[in-house]
């Protein structure tokens, strides 16, 4: 591999693992919402209450990790 190849890998696998952060996050998120709710409040639900109260801090915590 070249140097190109490389930096192409490293950006594809550091972006999968950065996508496998965030399900795993949502996931969290979709467990806790769904015991306070008392009921499983469906994928759907979770990820959109996700991105309002929780996406904004997991963004920045990452970016601050690098």
């Amino acid at each position: 591999m070249n140097a190109m190849q490389d930096k192409t890998w490293l950006e594809q696998f550091l972006l999968v693992q950065y996508i496998r952060e965030m399900e795993e996050d949502v996931n969290r998120h979709k467990w806790f919402q769904s015991e306070k709710a008392g009921h499983d409040v469906g994928w759907d639900q979770a990820v959109v209450d996700w991105q309002v109260h929780i996406a904004q801090r997991f963004h920045r915590d990452r970016l601050n990790r690098v």
